[in-house]
C-alpha cells in the first residue's frame, strides 16, 4: 500500500538536525575565537601575562563628552565612584610603609582609559581630604583641560618656560573639588620627549610635590612613544590602565616588561 505522507523531505527531522549542527558549529566557532583570541579579558589573563595582581576593576562609563566621564563628581554614590574609591584604598594600603606622594597613570595604548582613571582616581583621592595636583603630562595629545571644560592656554609647557617671579598656581585651574588643582599640559610643543625628559621637568614635579600631599599624572601610551617611562621612573609608583576586551595580551605583557625594566 503507498503510504499516505511523503518519504522525502522529512521537515521536522531535517529541521531538528540543521539546529543541532548549527548550534555546535557555533559553540566550535566561538571556542576557537575564544582559543586564538589575544585581548586580556578578566584579572587572570593580566595576572597571567604580567604576574601583577589587579588593584581593581572598573565598569565601563556611559557619555560622548569627556566631562560626561566624571563619574566621582556626578555620581559620587554609584557602582563605579565605589570602584575609584577602592582604587585608591588598594593604593593606600600598597603603600602603607611610604605614602604614595606622586603617580603616574599610564597604559600601553591608546583608547583604554588612562585619562579617565586619573581624574577620577584624583577626585577620589580629593573627596578622602587630601590636597591633590591633577597634571597632564601627555603633551602629545592632552585630554584633561576637556574633562573640566576648560581651555588648554596654560599648563605644563607654560609653567616650564615661565618667569621665576611668576607663580604656579597662576598656570592650574581650579576645579568643583574644593581641594583639586588641576594644571593642564598647555599649549603642544615641537618636541615632547625633550620637554618631559629636562631638568625643568624635574623641577617642576619637585615643586609641584611641595603643594600637595598626593600629585597624580597622566601621562602618553608607554608603547606609543618615549614620554612615559622617563616620567614614571621620577614617579613614586605607576598605574597601568588595561581595557578589557581591547587590549592585546602582547602589549600588556611589553608594557609591564618595558616598566619593570626601567626600576619602575
Amino acid at each position: 500500500t503507498a503510504p499516505d505522507t511523503a518519504v522525502r523531505p522529512r521537515i521536522p527531522l531535517n529541521t531538528a538536525m540543521a539546529a543541532i549542527g548549527g548550534l555546535l558549529l557555533a559553540i566550535g566557532l566561538a571556542l576557537l575565537i575564544e582559543y586564538l583570541s589575544d585581548r586580556v579579558a578578566t584579572s587572570e589573563d593580566v595576572a597571567a601575562a604580567t604576574h601583577i595582581g589587579t588593584l581593581a576593576a572598573i565598569g565601563r562609563i556611559d557619555g560622548v563628552e569627556a566631562s560626561d566621564k566624571l563619574v566621582m563628581l556626578k555620581d559620587p554614590f554609584s557602582l563605579v565612584s565605589e570602584a575609584y574609591q577602592m582604587l585608591r584604598v588598594k593604593l593606600e594600603i600598597a603603600r602603607f610603609e611610604k605614602p604614595l606622594q606622586t603617580l603616574l597613570v599610564t597604559s600601553s595604548g591608546p583608547g583604554e582609559g588612562k585619562s579617565t582613571t586619573a581624574a577620577n582616581l584624583a577626585l577620589a583621592i580629593a573627596r578622602s581630604g587630601k590636597r591633590v595636583i591633577l597634571v597632564d603630562t601627555d603633551l602629545r595629545r592632552p585630554s584633561l583641560h576637556r574633562f573640566f571644560r576648560h581651555a588648554n592656554l596654560r599648563g605644563v609647557t607654560t609653567a616650564l618656560v615661565r618667569d621665576p617671579a611668576d607663580s604656579l598656581y597662576n598656570h592650574m585651574i581650579p576645579t568643583a573639588m574644593e581641594n583639586l588643582l588641576l594644571l593642564p599640559s598647555g599649549p603642544v610643543p615641537n618636541d615632547p620627549a625633550v620637554m618631559v625628559s629636562s631638568a625643568k621637568m624635574a623641577e617642576l614635579m619637585t615643586e609641584l610635590k611641595s603643594m600637595a600631599d598626593v600629585v597624580v599624572f597622566d601621562s602618553p601610551p608607554l608603547l606609543a612613544v618615549a614620554d612615559a617611562t622617563p616620567l614614571a621612573h621620577q614617579c613614586d609608583a605607576t598605574l597601568l590602565v588595561v581595557l578589557a576586551g581591547a587590549t592585546r595580551t602582547s602589549q600588556l605583557r611589553r608594557a609591564s616588561d618595558q616598566l619593570l625594566q626601567a626600576g619602575v
